[in-house]
């Protein structure tokens, strides 16, 4: 499974020639009032896989349904009879961002068979749209890149504690700055009213808890791109990035019992309560923040990781790393790597912190990643029963 994902032919080389590509047709997307042809051409003839047989006019007419959804400044309204349902991948929920206006933005989900909007101005109601063919035939850095929102969200076997949250809804206030919040299934609230909850947090393992709100400033974001700064998303797929202004925005930053403080423009704390990791990123936001749980939450890749076990330490990486080019480092940070540097017989059965933590593993998977991409610049402190709480600066 791990070689075939690793040797797939792409027409781009790495993500430097997507995001060059975006710039250069984001705007026939985003203000033109028409489909551009060339555009959609260069979709078909670029962004398949070269060995992919494909329906042309299929993939045409449902690449012109997505365009023009983003039309006259996103205000187009959604039919989700345009949109072919049957079609599953897997188990789980789908999702489509979109903006709604000049800042709003709206996320569609799809729970439990049920199609639910999450809107700016009203409560849960219900629609949905998904566009299941894109995972068949296009890349994975293509559909992140190009095809700006739309991806599956890989929505797992949670453990009990969070079998009830919604996937995330998004709010813009203004230009910089963005709320993302998770609702509680069966629990119906307006947007307005969880605004009013910016930067409440509370633990979701108790029970009496039904929203986790976090307000994140986009300034440092386009800040480190232009800075040519790859930035760490716990959660990377095309449903958490928009572009506007020809900009790339990263939302979607908050997961689970998370919590995400931007204090000031040196320094952003992330800290999870699941697990024993506390990090602290430093100076220029090298690395935003740390994946949360991707491997844990993500069936796919817990099976790739069960087959890499028994594989020498550097192979593993690297295999890992090339499965999920767009990430790059996304796909294995700091509590990945913690996890994966405890002896684990299997990372699916999901005893997360059961097992001893091997810190010489630890310091030669950081270092191979940093041969691979330099010093990332943070610390990071993991608290083990065995070694107490350890500083690492890297």
């Amino acid at each position: 499974m791990g070689n075939k994902s690793t040797k797939e032919k792409y027409m781009f080389k790495n993500l430097d020639e997507i995001i060059k590509v975006i710039y250069t047709y984001s705007k026939n997307v985003f203000e033109n009032k028409e489909i551009n042809n060339d555009m959609l051409e260069f979709i078909i003839n670029n962004f398949v896989k070269k060995e992919y047989t494909y329906d042309r006019h299929k993939i045409t007419n449902d690449i012109n349904i997505f365009i023009n959804l983003f039309k006259n400044n996103f205000t187009k309204t959604l039919n989700i009879d345009d949109y072919d349902y049957n079609n599953k991948l897997d188990d789980g929920s789908y999702g489509v961002i979109f903006n709604y206006g000049k800042y709003r933005v709206i996320k569609i989900i799809q729970n439990e068979k049920k199609y639910i909007k999450l809107n700016i101005n009203n409560s849960v109601c219900v629609y949905q749209c998904i566009y299941p063919w894109m995972y068949e035939f296009c890349s994975y850095t293509v559909v992140m890149s190009i095809l700006n929102y739309i991806d599956e969200i890989t929505k797992s076997k949670y453990s009990k504690m969070f079998s009830q949250i919604y996937e995330p809804f998004i709010h813009t206030i203004d230009e910089q700055t963005i709320v993302i919040g998770y609702i509680m299934r069966k629990y119906e609230i307006t947007l307005n009213d969880e605004i009013k909850q910016i930067n409440s947090m509370t633990d979701l393992s108790n029970g009496t808890s039904h929203i986790i709100d976090t307000l994140l400033n986009l300034r440092h974001l386009n800040y480190l791109r232009q800075l040519n700064i790859f930035i760490t998303h716990r959660d990377m797929k095309t449903t958490n990035i928009m572009i506007h202004n020809g900009d790339i925005l990263f939302i979607d930053f908050s997961f689970l019992s998370m919590k995400i403080k931007c204090k000031n423009k040196e320094e952003m704390e992330m800290s999870k309560n699941i697990g024993n990791l506390v990090a602290t990123n430093e100076k220029y936001y090298d690395v935003i923040m740390f994946i949360a749980s991707l491997l844990k939450y993500n069936v796919k890749y817990l099976k790739l990781l069960g087959e890499f076990i028994n594989m020498d330490v550097e192979e593993q990486l690297k295999n890992i790393l090339l499965m999920n080019n767009t990430a790059l480092l996304n796909a294995f940070t700091i509590y990945n790597i913690y996890a994966f540097s405890t002896k684990y017989n299997s990372l699916i059965d999901d005893k997360l912190g059961s097992k001893e933590f091997n810190i010489n593993l630890f310091s030669k998977i950081i270092e191979l990643i940093k041969k691979i991409y330099g010093a990332i610049n943070c610390i990071a402190y993991i608290e083990d029963k065995n070694f107490g709480k350890i500083k690492l600066k890297f």
